[in-house]
């Protein structure tokens, strides 16, 4: 966990559910210098974000606007680790990878994963090297994965028949959480359409005509 007191404004404490659903206040990004690109992520951690919490950088009360942040999500992964009492990482593959098959999906590519990587190119074309993902970022993003385990988590959430067990998670997974026209902005959240609602990390764009419920989010950390 964090030896610091986190950060608020107008008595508003920052929550667990804030963190998740991008309206926690805080900016995009933990504020570093600029890293390596062999290695783009090691400057950004836990001793940087516990000083860019000190500095208390909340850009509004948590849960009156959205604005997409990293930093929030680096210290989800921070609080999950600490409540479960073991590294965020092992916890994602207890309660998640394992239970669904995903086997090839990992934080950092195994010696054997190597020779199968899909090469990663910048805009000028030229090759982007297979950044390593540090623990202070892991919930942030830095899977690597698989067609195939990708289906395989798809197929978890659209499950005509799901286990009791794994409704009731379904349930509240696909849930609303904050919805649009109750914020006061929305901030990097529109990419991939329009957001009407945040869930539990999902964007959610409601039903209109012909568009059915769409819960997404896309990005990418290279």
């Amino acid at each position: 966990g964090y030896d610091v007191e986190l950060p608020r404004i107008d008595a508003r404490e920052l929550r667990i559910v804030d963190l998740v659903t991008q309206s926690s206040g805080l900016p995009r990004e933990v504020p570093t210098p600029p890293a390596p690109p062999e290695d783009p992520f090691s400057l950004n951690t836990r001793e940087a974000q516990i000083a860019a919490l000190k500095e208390h950088p909340l850009l509004f009360a948590p849960g009156t606007s959205v604005l997409y942040s990293n930093f929030g999500y680096d210290l989800l992964g921070a609080a999950l680790a600490n409540v479960a009492g073991k590294p965020y990482a092992e916890l994602l593959k207890e309660r998640i990878l394992d239970p669904i098959g995903m086997k090839d999906t990992v934080f950092n590519p195994r010696p054997g994963d190597k020779a199968r990587l899909m090469q990663g190119h910048f805009f000028d074309g030229s090759a982007m090297p297979t950044a390593p993902t540090p623990v202070s970022i892991e919930c942030a993003g830095g899977l690597y994965s698989t067609a195939n385990d990708m289906l395989r988590w798809i197929a978890w959430h659209v499950a005509t028949k799901p286990s009791a067990a794994n409704a009731e998670l379904r349930l509240m997974n696909h849930a609303a959480f904050l919805y649009r026209d109750g914020l006061k902005s929305v901030v990097g959240l529109d990419d991939g359409g329009p957001m009407d609602a945040m869930g539990l990390g999902w964007v959610i764009t409601l039903p209109d005509d012909n568009r059915p419920l769409i819960l997404e989010k896309s990005g990418g950390l290279q």
